[in-house]
């Protein structure tokens, strides 16, 4: 099973950290949250797996799509998700990706 990558790159709302596997992303989230490192340590025991400084199409995918997003130029996102949850988690994952732009 391959490790979790992560990576951070800039926005105009401050540095970002996002984390995938080869499924999807798996974490966004600013540098410097009070739970970003919670959250990564949650994400590793969820998915069995270490957690590595990377890269994979995710989240190069990520990195455009909100340069994108910030420039105007997109509203809607398109990267695959990879959110181990809940059957309720899930649910609202589902749901919130129906709410449209705006």
């Amino acid at each position: 099973m391959l490790p979790i990558q992560t990576r951070t790159f800039p926005s105009p709302l401050g540095k970002i950290i996002a984390c995938a596997t080869e499924q999807g992303l798996c974490l966004l989230e600013f540098v410097g949250s009070k739970s970003v490192e919670r959250e990564q340590q949650d994400l590793q025991r969820l998915l069995q797996r270490e957690m590595v400084v990377g890269d994979n199409i995710h989240l190069q995918q990520t990195e455009a799509e909100l340069d994108e997003y910030f420039s105007g130029c997109r509203k809607q996102f398109g990267v695959a998700l990879h959110t181990p949850s809940t059957p309720f988690q899930a649910a609202v994952w589902q749901a919130l990706q129906t709410i449209p732009y705006g």
